[in-house]
């Protein structure tokens, strides 16, 4: 039953940061639990952060990138530091039905 409810009704977040997040299926949400709950990534980007924060430019490359969420945490953890500059990002998703 929960399965079809979020195949017909996509969720919606919108965090702290002003970051917002459409979860569309249970695909979508496990990648959102790994991401932004169990915050997977999060040592990496804010060691990236801390490295680079004077940089006039962030470049982050996303192989893989299923909806975009690596993508959106980026963004997320740059403001959460306070950190304005700009973000050019690249995302790559080989599976067409994945992203369309």
């Amino acid at each position: 039953m929960a399965r079809r409810y979020l195949r017909r009704t996509p969720l919606t977040y919108q965090l702290a940061t002003g970051v917002r997040i459409s979860v569309d299926d249970r695909s979508d949400w496990n990648i959102y639990n790994e991401i932004f709950v169990e915050a997977e990534y999060d040592r990496a980007i804010d060691a990236m952060i801390a490295t680079h924060a004077k940089e006039d430019c962030f470049h982050v490359v996303d192989l893989g990138a299923n909806v975009g969420f690596f993508l959106l945490r980026v963004i997320d953890r740059l403001r959460a530091a306070g950190i304005e500059t700009k973000l050019e990002g690249f995302a790559v998703e080989a599976a067409s039905d994945t992203y369309g």
